[in-house]
């Protein structure tokens, strides 16, 4: 492999997240990098983003993007459209990046791109919802989005100066978001999950769902002895949020068994079972998408359970946490 070629292998780590993070700030700036006066011209075929069109539509959804991402619900929706959206244009940079290696090279490493551009996405979504989920003040968030911004800027300038060196930060920013990004990325999933069954809640009632209807793993669990000592077992899916040492989310089950409820969730191969009985129930708040239980814990560390519309009615978590 050349020393050339291997430049060009180089930006597709970096240019993948960038699209990840920001796609309409990745193409607004490698598009406007030459009329901006910098000497170095973006790889490959990026420099035919610089045309007026391109910049101006790509500018008007950056607008757009910003305004949106300040309203939670639209923001959910414009990021779940954009699961789709940003893979492909990930990987159609990569391709214009990729314009001089072979046509083999051309149409395989494009894929890889789109992989890496969902996965950045996913995460950078998945963090702006756990923002909103444990409450971060609109300054916060803001200030967050700001970073965001200012990173990606960053990656792509280096990209065009020195595109060895962002290829290598760009690794270094994949395996961070490997090790950080799970808790995030199942957040936007859950997400999702939340708003296709916000579409059932509008055909059937939401309700507990019993026994025949829990997951082979749930029902397993609760055949140890003493963990479902009383009859009436009834459940329904949940996404945990800063509750008992969990982590920041945490998808699983809430369980109701006669006493006080169970939360059960998967680590590795293992179920795990979180006792709901020691948190205190502050609020049940319902919204378009969800019905959210505030708790506090044993420490005075206030956390949430997430529940489907489809799932339990208000009143019945009232009667189940704050009798």
């Amino acid at each position: 492999m050349t020393p050339e070629s291997l430049q060009h292998l180089a930006v597709l780590v970096p240019l993948s997240i960038a699209a990840g993070v920001d796609l309409y700030l990745t193409i607004l700036f490698l598009g406007a990098a030459q009329r901006l006066g910098w000497d170095a011209a973006p790889p490959g075929g990026l420099a035919d983003l610089g045309s007026t069109p391109i910049l101006a539509t790509a500018l008007l959804f950056y607008v757009l993007e910003l305004w949106i991402e300040r309203r939670p619900l639209p923001a959910l929706v414009w990021n779940a459209v954009h699961t789709a959206v940003r893979p492909v244009a990930g990987g159609l940079l990569a391709l214009l990046a990729l314009a001089p290696l072979g046509d083999d090279a051309r149409w395989a490493l494009p894929m890889a791109a789109g992989a890496l551009t969902l996965a950045a996405h996913l995460t950078r979504s998945g963090w702006g919802l756990l923002m909103g989920m444990i409450a971060t003040r609109p300054r916060a968030r803001l200030l967050v989005s700001l970073a965001e911004d200012a990173g990606v800027l960053a990656l792509l300038s280096l990209l065009l100066d020195a595109p060895l060196a962002a290829g290598l930060l760009g690794t270094f920013v994949l395996l961070m978001g490997l090790v950080g990004g799970r808790a995030a990325a199942g957040a936007f999933w859950f997400a999702l999950a939340m708003v296709r069954a916000a579409g059932w809640a509008l055909v059937e009632d939401g309700r507990w769902r019993g026994p025949e209807r829990f997951p082979r793993w749930i029902r397993k669990a609760l055949a140890e002895p003493g963990l479902a000592p009383g009859g009436g077992l009834r459940g329904s899916p949940a996404g945990a949020v800063n509750l008992g040492g969990l982590g920041l989310f945490f998808p699983g089950w809430v369980v109701v068994r006669g006493g006080s409820p169970l939360f059960l969730y998967r680590k590795g191969r293992r179920t795990r079972a979180l006792d709901l009985g020691s948190a205190r129930a502050r609020a049940v708040v319902t919204s378009p998408f969800h019905t959210r239980v505030e708790l506090t814990g044993p420490e005075e560390r206030p956390g949430a359970l997430y529940f489907s519309l489809d799932g339990p009615r208000m009143e019945d978590l009232q009667a189940e946490f704050m009798a």
